[in-house]
């Protein structure tokens, strides 16, 4: 058995994609996005997997076997190079049925569960779509971290201090830290944000991603970000949203640290680059910025629509 990367022509696969994913209109959303990989025997094509970059890493969003080929560990190959292509680090989903059999297969293959998205299949899919005599309606979906080292999270070089994404069981600890830096720059007011929120935008839509800090084992800080884009490079680039540090914490070099691994991060994903706010009457944090190479973009200005603004220019977009 060969198993190849598939270059061009995705679609020439769509018999075995549909398997997987019996919507056409759902395959192509994906299908054009990150790579696919084949397997093989002579002229036999044996089965397929469609890996595609997320927030917060890679989700495998088609893998199918032609049925005359199951059971013979054809599955498990596929994942094992999907996967064996990432970085040491890179966080995987993949979602399914909750059922034994699918969810026992991945389970072989290294994955943990994860979170449910309620309605996955019904909100959807304009057919409801059966396993068995077992109709699918939640998606789970499963993770795992390629190489044990990012499972532990990545050194700093400070002394007692590591830096790990975050999962789904920080989301206390996520809402704490934005709440302690509205405090610290007087906007806990605004704060609107709850853990069901985060719930949904950070792990369950994955539009963003969290790094966390600890020191000694216990949380000392936090980098909140998601990818934007470039027209003048013609590359993603990472925003960070937040970055905060516990006050009894500060000048250890965490927050260095955290920004550090963005950027990391930034270089690994082949983003043009690396961009926040930062208020204009932080001059520690001004300072901080500058003292690692950052410039600041006077010549810009930064506009925002929000609320009733923002609805009422809705309301006019169909004339």
């Amino acid at each position: 058995m060969e198993i190849f990367e598939v270059r061009g022509e995705r679609e020439r696969y769509r018999d075995l994609l549909l398997f997987a994913d019996p919507s056409w209109e759902m395959v192509m959303r994906y299908l054009p996005h990150g790579f696919m990989l084949a397997a093989r025997e002579g002229d036999a094509v044996l089965g397929e997997i469609v890996t595609v970059p997320v927030a917060g890493g890679w989700e495998i969003k088609n893998l199918a076997v032609a049925e005359p080929f199951h059971r013979r560990g054809i599955g498990g190959a596929l994942v094992r190079a999907a996967i064996a292509r990432l970085p040491d680090g890179a966080a995987v989903w993949v979602g399914t049925g909750d059922f034994p059999s699918s969810v026992g297969f991945y389970e072989s293959c290294g994955f943990k569960r994860s979170h449910v998205v309620k309605n996955f299949f019904t909100d959807h899919y304009p057919e409801p779509i059966y396993e068995g005599d077992c109709q699918l309606v939640d998606m789970l979906y499963l993770t795992q971290v390629k190489g044990e080292r990012a499972a532990e999270g990545y050194e700093t070089g400070i002394a007692g201090c590591r830096i790990r994404f975050a999962g789904i069981g920080d989301l206390p600890l996520i809402l704490d830290f934005i709440k302690k830096l509205a405090e610290y720059e007087g906007m806990l007011g605004e704060v609107v944000a709850t853990e069901d929120l985060l719930r949904e935008w950070i792990f369950e839509k994955q539009k963003a991603e969290v790094l966390i800090a600890e020191k000694d084992g216990a949380p000392a800080g936090f980098a909140l970000f998601f990818h934007n884009f470039s027209t003048f490079l013609g590359r993603a680039g990472l925003y960070l949203e937040d970055l905060f540090v516990l006050p009894a914490l500060r000048g250890a070099g965490i927050g260095k640290a955290l920004l550090a691994r963005l950027a990391a991060l930034a270089v690994e994903r082949g983003c043009g680059r690396v961009e926040w706010w930062c208020l204009d009457w932080n001059k520690p944090s001004i300072g901080f910025y500058r003292s690692l190479g950052a410039q600041a973009m006077d010549d810009w200005t930064v506009y925002r629509l929000t609320g009733d603004a923002m609805r009422a220019l809705a309301d006019t977009a169909d004339g």
